[in-house]
């Protein structure tokens, strides 16, 4: 991408919260097209509402959040001519309901930040979700019962279905808590492929390990604001990087 473009996200100043309760305060954040940015931090230090906050799931309280040089309210009233720019894989470990649904069929769902409803999918779609569910190594299985799927398979089919609005940006929400080590392995496989691609990406996560191939920066925080910002490189393997604190809210 030409220096001359904006970075995908830029956060000054920014405070997020419910209500009047007060999450995160105070954060200055840049990410830059092609980082890997893993956001860390103990539950309750903020980072899950810092993501929500710059995708508008949660109220902005104070500072500003601009998406691709655009001011958050303004790229969201652009629909989808900028929705799709940014996927969101939400902290979700298992997906399906009252209504069976295949593979295909909830990663196709994704297209609809490309389209509305009621438009019929066209061979594009179709193309893009095949595309997506192959990206996540979910090929064999787009004809199955997503509900009937592992925890890791189901996680990688909420990739996917991100991945299906062919975004910019991918923002992912602890994908790799409560998932065996295997599939963790098969996780790790899949965001090399995507950051192969010149996929953008922010993890959400408690544990670099899984990610230690593709991480370009390690954000930390404490309290609600980040405390530090280092090279990704600067951090061993298998190292935790948090502990939980139980009941917090992140």
């Amino acid at each position: 991408m030409s220096e001359t473009n904006p970075p995908p996200i830029e956060i000054h100043g920014l405070a997020v919260g419910y209500d009047e309760v007060t999450i995160v305060r105070d954060v200055d954040l840049t990410v830059r097209a092609g980082e890997v940015i893993a956001l860390v931090g103990a539950n309750g230090s903020g980072k899950s509402t810092l993501v929500r906050g710059l995708l508008g799931l949660a109220r902005v309280q104070a500072g500003s959040v601009r998406l691709f040089g655009v001011e958050q309210e303004a790229h969201r009233r652009a629909g989808r001519g900028e929705r799709h720019r940014i996927g969101y894989v939400p902290q979700q470990l298992t997906v399906g309901g009252g209504i069976p649904s295949t593979v295909e069929e909830v990663v196709a769902s994704g297209r609809l930040a490309r389209r509305p409803w009621y438009v019929r999918g066209t061979s594009a779609d179709r193309e893009a979700v095949a595309r997506a569910i192959d990206a996540v190594g979910l090929a064999d299985r787009a004809h199955a019962t997503i509900g009937h799927l592992s925890g890791g398979q189901q996680r990688r089919g909420l990739i996917a279905r991100a991945l299906a609005a062919e975004p910019e940006v991918l923002i992912m929400d602890e994908p790799t808590a409560g998932v065996d080590a295997e599939s963790q392995v098969a996780l790790g496989r899949t965001l090399e492929k995507l950051v192969a691609q010149g996929l953008t990406m922010i993890v959400v996560t408690h544990e670099t390990a899984p990610l230690a191939g593709v991480l370009t920066r390690v954000v930390t925080m404490s309290g609600g604001r980040v405390v530090a910002d280092r090279p990704a490189h600067g951090m061993t393997t298998g190292q935790q990087v948090t502990r939980d604190v139980p009941g917090a809210v992140g």
